[in-house]
This record gives structure tokens, C-alpha cells and sequence, in this order.
């Protein structure tokens, strides 16, 4: 049996205030690290976010070794990883989960259950995408490229559950807003 919506007893004014609030900190996050790896950028180097993408561990090793032979390569990275570690996954994760258990709220069975499920789906999202920052964290910590494959893993499973739980969610959102456009009209 599917457990309740989290968000069930939440009103509309308080889910508007929690999902911008998580929006500009999801959005603030992602300045940040845009803005950290600006002297790896400006020496031709693979931004802190390069190594979720990489399948291959030689690949990872030739990236991680550029960092190394960067003078605060290594910290930029670092930085980066910990910034969308404690700041960007936690904010994306929560906005999309309330948001798809918001959808869930105003639809009928079965499309409620794929709401919630798609809710939790975005929470085990940002779980994958801690697994994926840890695997970057010992590839560049310890020069451990075989941990590749694994993080690429993390990372693909992570985007295939954001993009399911992203498209629902707005999907609802488009679906809801032609309901409110055509009670205005006629």
C-alpha cells in the first residue's frame, strides 16, 4: 500500500513559499559554483562537475591529474563538490519531491501514485547524486580513478529519476494552469 502524501495537510500559500525558497537556494547554489570554478575555466580546465560524466577511469585520471598540476585545483573541486553537496542537492531534491507530491494532490488515481512515487523518486535522486559526489571526492582526493564507473553510474540513474520527476511535475503544472485559463474564459 502507498504511504500518504507528505505534503497532504500543506496549504497552497505555505508549498508556493517552501518550493521558491528551495528554487533561489537551488538556483543561489548553482551561481556559487559557477562562480568557484572560474579559475579552472580560465585555464582550460573541466569544471568541479566534469568527473559525474566520466565512464572511463583513464579519462578520470587525465582530468583529476590536470587539477593536481592546477596551483588550487584540487581545492576549487573540493569547494564545488561541497557546495552542491550541502547546498544545490538538498535544495533540487525537496523542490522537486514537494513538487511532484503537490501534483499527486490535485490528480486522480493512478497519476496520484505516480506523483508520490515520482516524489521519492527525486529524494532517491539526490541520494545518487551524494553517491556520485563522494565517488568525485575519492577520484580527486586519493587519485582513485577506478571509482569512474561507479559515479558515471550514479549520475545517470540520478538525471533518469530528476528528468521523470521534473516532466511530471510540470506536465501537472501546464495541465493545471489550462484548467485555470479555461474557468477564466468560459
Amino acid at each position: 500500500m502507498m504511504s500518504s502524501n507528505p505534503v497532504a495537510d500543506w496549504s497552497v500559500p505555505q508549498l508556493s513559499v517552501v518550493l521558491l525558497l528551495l528554487l533561489v537556494v537551488a538556483v543561489g547554489a548553482i551561481g556559487w559554483i559557477v562562480s568557484n570554478d572560474d579559475p579552472l575555466r580560465r585555464d582550460g580546465l573541466e569544471p568541479s562537475s566534469a568527473l559525474e560524466w566520466v565512464r572511463e577511469p583513464d579519462r578520470a585520471a587525465a582530468i583529476v591529474g590536470a587539477y593536481h598540476a592546477h596551483e588550487g585545483g584540487v581545492r576549487v573541486v573540493l569547494c564545488g563538490v561541497l557546495i552542491d553537496s550541502f547546498l544545490f542537492v538538498p535544495a533540487y531534491a525537496s523542490f522537486l519531491a514537494i513538487a511532484c507530491f503537490w501534483a499527486a494532490r490535485t490528480l486522480a488515481a493512478p497519476w496520484s501514485t505516480s506523483g508520490l512515487i515520482l516524489g521519492w523518486g527525486a529524494i532517491t535522486a539526490g541520494a545518487l547524486d551524494l553517491i556520485e559526489n563522494a565517488g568525485i571526492l575519492v577520484e580527486v582526493a586519493l587519485k582513485w580513478s577506478f571509482a569512474a564507473p561507479i559515479t558515471n553510474l550514479a549520475c545517470l540513474a540520478k538525471w533518469t529519476l530528476v528528468g521523470w520527476s521534473g516532466l511530471f511535475s510540470l506536465g501537472t503544472l501546464v495541465m493545471q494552469l489550462r484548467r485555470v485559463l479555461a474557468a477564466l474564459v468560459g
